[in-house]
Protein backbone atom coordinates (compact mmCIF):
# COMPACT_ATOMS: atom_id res chain seq x y z
CA UNK A 1 0.00 0.00 0.00
CA UNK A 2 1.65 3.52 -1.12
CA UNK A 3 1.42 6.37 1.50
CA UNK A 4 2.22 9.80 1.09
CA UNK A 5 1.97 12.37 4.01
CA UNK A 6 0.76 16.18 2.40
CA UNK A 7 0.93 17.76 5.74
CA UNK A 8 -0.17 17.92 9.69
CA UNK A 9 -4.03 17.72 8.63
CA UNK A 10 -4.52 15.26 5.94
CA UNK A 11 -2.81 12.07 4.84
CA UNK A 12 -3.45 9.42 2.01
CA UNK A 13 -2.76 6.61 -0.37
CA UNK A 14 -4.27 3.79 -2.39
CA UNK A 15 -5.28 0.67 -1.41
CA UNK A 16 -7.36 -2.21 -2.71
CA UNK A 17 -11.21 -2.25 -1.96
CA UNK A 18 -12.86 -5.79 -1.61
CA UNK A 19 -16.09 -6.93 -1.83
CA UNK A 20 -17.47 -10.76 -1.88
CA UNK A 21 -17.95 -11.61 -4.92
CA UNK A 22 -17.13 -8.36 -6.77
CA UNK A 23 -13.72 -7.71 -8.25
CA UNK A 24 -11.25 -5.78 -6.51
CA UNK A 25 -11.55 -1.81 -6.86
CA UNK A 26 -8.47 0.18 -6.72
CA UNK A 27 -9.16 3.16 -4.22
CA UNK A 28 -7.25 6.66 -3.09
CA UNK A 29 -7.73 7.16 0.85
CA UNK A 30 -7.68 10.27 2.46
CA UNK A 31 -7.28 10.38 6.38
CA UNK A 32 -8.46 13.94 7.95
CA UNK A 33 -7.02 14.89 11.40
CA UNK A 34 -7.69 17.80 13.37
CA UNK A 35 -4.59 18.65 15.55
CA UNK A 36 -6.64 20.84 17.82
CA UNK A 37 -9.61 18.25 18.36
CA UNK A 38 -12.32 20.12 17.39
CA UNK A 39 -13.79 16.81 15.22
CA UNK A 40 -13.05 12.84 15.57
CA UNK A 41 -10.54 12.04 12.24
CA UNK A 42 -12.38 11.38 9.43
CA UNK A 43 -11.56 8.79 6.51
CA UNK A 44 -12.73 9.84 2.68
CA UNK A 45 -12.75 7.25 -0.33
CA UNK A 46 -12.34 8.30 -4.05
CA UNK A 47 -12.06 5.58 -7.05
CA UNK A 48 -10.23 7.83 -9.26
CA UNK A 49 -6.49 7.27 -7.93
CA UNK A 50 -5.13 10.47 -9.74
CA UNK A 51 -7.44 12.65 -8.17
CA UNK A 52 -5.23 14.88 -5.75
CA UNK A 53 -6.18 14.87 -2.46
CA UNK A 54 -7.39 18.28 -1.84
CA UNK A 55 -9.72 17.99 -4.73
CA UNK A 56 -11.09 15.38 -3.25
CA UNK A 57 -12.24 17.09 -0.30
CA UNK A 58 -13.29 20.12 -2.40
CA UNK A 59 -15.50 18.31 -4.09
CA UNK A 60 -16.93 16.55 -1.00
CA UNK A 61 -17.41 19.49 0.29
CA UNK A 62 -19.47 21.29 -2.22
CA UNK A 63 -21.38 18.13 -2.34
CA UNK A 64 -22.31 18.13 1.27
CA UNK A 65 -23.64 21.43 0.91
CA UNK A 66 -25.97 20.04 -2.01
CA UNK A 67 -27.02 17.10 -0.16
CA UNK A 68 -28.02 19.26 2.84
CA UNK A 69 -29.80 21.65 0.18
CA UNK A 70 -31.70 18.91 -1.08
CA UNK A 71 -32.03 17.06 2.59
CA UNK A 72 -33.94 20.37 3.61
CA UNK A 73 -35.56 20.78 0.68
CA UNK A 74 -37.24 17.56 1.03
CA UNK A 75 -38.02 17.69 4.58
CA UNK A 76 -39.49 21.34 4.92
CA UNK A 77 -40.74 21.70 0.96
CA UNK A 78 -41.62 18.19 0.03
CA UNK A 79 -39.42 17.97 -2.87
CA UNK A 80 -39.49 14.26 -4.05
CA UNK A 81 -42.53 13.55 -2.38
CA UNK A 82 -44.88 14.87 -5.20
CA UNK A 83 -47.79 12.36 -5.75
CA UNK A 84 -47.57 13.03 -9.54
CA UNK A 85 -46.63 9.94 -11.12
CA UNK A 86 -45.84 11.52 -14.35
CA UNK A 87 -42.41 12.76 -15.27
CA UNK A 88 -43.60 16.59 -16.62
CA UNK A 89 -45.64 16.98 -13.22
CA UNK A 90 -42.53 16.22 -11.23
CA UNK A 91 -40.39 18.08 -13.89
CA UNK A 92 -42.44 20.96 -13.48
CA UNK A 93 -42.49 20.93 -9.58
CA UNK A 94 -39.11 20.38 -8.40
CA UNK A 95 -38.05 23.74 -10.18
CA UNK A 96 -40.63 25.71 -8.27
CA UNK A 97 -39.81 23.82 -5.04
CA UNK A 98 -36.00 24.51 -5.71
CA UNK A 99 -36.82 28.19 -6.52
CA UNK A 100 -38.93 28.60 -3.52
CA UNK A 101 -35.80 27.32 -1.27
CA UNK A 102 -34.01 30.30 -2.99
CA UNK A 103 -36.37 32.40 -2.48
CA UNK A 104 -36.43 32.07 0.96
CA UNK A 105 -32.90 31.30 1.40
CA UNK A 106 -32.20 34.90 -0.41
CA UNK A 107 -34.74 36.75 1.44
CA UNK A 108 -33.87 35.60 4.55
CA UNK A 109 -30.04 36.42 3.84
CA UNK A 110 -30.86 39.73 2.13
CA UNK A 111 -33.22 40.89 5.76
CA UNK A 112 -30.86 39.14 8.28
CA UNK A 113 -30.89 42.07 10.45
CA UNK A 114 -34.57 43.00 10.31
CA UNK A 115 -35.10 39.55 10.49
CA UNK A 116 -33.14 38.91 13.41
CA UNK A 117 -32.36 35.22 12.49
CA UNK A 118 -31.56 33.08 14.98
CA UNK A 119 -31.21 29.23 15.70
CA UNK A 120 -34.03 27.22 17.09
CA UNK A 121 -32.29 25.25 19.99
CA UNK A 122 -32.94 22.34 22.14
CA UNK A 123 -31.48 22.03 25.65
CA UNK A 124 -29.47 18.82 24.68
CA UNK A 125 -28.89 19.88 21.13
CA UNK A 126 -27.19 22.98 20.64
CA UNK A 127 -26.90 24.39 17.53
CA UNK A 128 -24.06 27.11 16.18
CA UNK A 129 -26.33 28.14 13.19
CA UNK A 130 -29.66 28.26 11.53
CA UNK A 131 -30.68 25.87 9.16
CA UNK A 132 -32.57 26.28 6.52
CA UNK A 133 -35.86 25.01 8.73
CA UNK A 134 -34.67 28.31 11.21
CA UNK A 135 -35.15 30.46 7.99
CA UNK A 136 -38.35 29.17 6.49
CA UNK A 137 -40.09 29.59 10.01
CA UNK A 138 -38.31 33.66 10.80
CA UNK A 139 -39.94 34.04 7.32
CA UNK A 140 -43.37 32.16 8.20
CA UNK A 141 -43.02 34.70 11.32
CA UNK A 142 -42.69 37.57 10.08
CA UNK A 143 -45.55 37.53 7.36
CA UNK A 144 -47.53 35.85 9.74
CA UNK A 145 -47.25 38.38 12.68
CA UNK A 146 -46.63 41.22 10.37
CA UNK A 147 -49.35 41.00 7.95
CA UNK A 148 -51.92 38.66 9.39
CA UNK A 149 -52.00 38.97 13.64
CA UNK A 150 -51.45 42.66 13.45
CA UNK A 151 -53.81 43.77 10.85
CA UNK A 152 -57.00 41.67 12.06
CA UNK A 153 -59.92 43.57 12.66
CA UNK A 154 -59.55 46.58 14.42
CA UNK A 155 -57.78 45.97 17.35
CA UNK A 156 -55.24 48.76 19.31
CA UNK A 157 -51.94 48.32 17.34
CA UNK A 158 -50.16 49.20 20.98
CA UNK A 159 -51.57 46.59 22.57
CA UNK A 160 -48.75 43.31 22.66
CA UNK A 161 -50.17 40.00 21.28
CA UNK A 162 -51.04 38.12 24.01
CA UNK A 163 -48.57 34.92 25.30
CA UNK A 164 -50.57 32.43 24.16
CA UNK A 165 -51.17 33.74 20.77
CA UNK A 166 -47.50 34.32 20.32
CA UNK A 167 -46.82 30.70 20.94
CA UNK A 168 -49.04 29.54 19.23
CA UNK A 169 -47.74 31.18 16.07
CA UNK A 170 -44.64 30.09 17.13
CA UNK A 171 -45.56 26.43 16.71
CA UNK A 172 -46.91 26.72 13.75
CA UNK A 173 -44.03 28.21 11.83
CA UNK A 174 -42.09 25.20 13.08
CA UNK A 175 -44.84 23.03 11.81
CA UNK A 176 -43.88 20.27 8.99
Amino acid sequence: MAQRRLDRVHTSGTALWHHPGKPMVPILWILVRYPDGRREPEAFLCTDTEASPRDVLELFSRRWAMETTYEEARAHLGVETQRQWSDPAVLRTTPLLLGLYSIVALYVHQHAERLALSPRRAAWYPKPAATFADALARLRRHLWFEHLVTSVGESDMTEPIPPKVRRLVEAACYAP
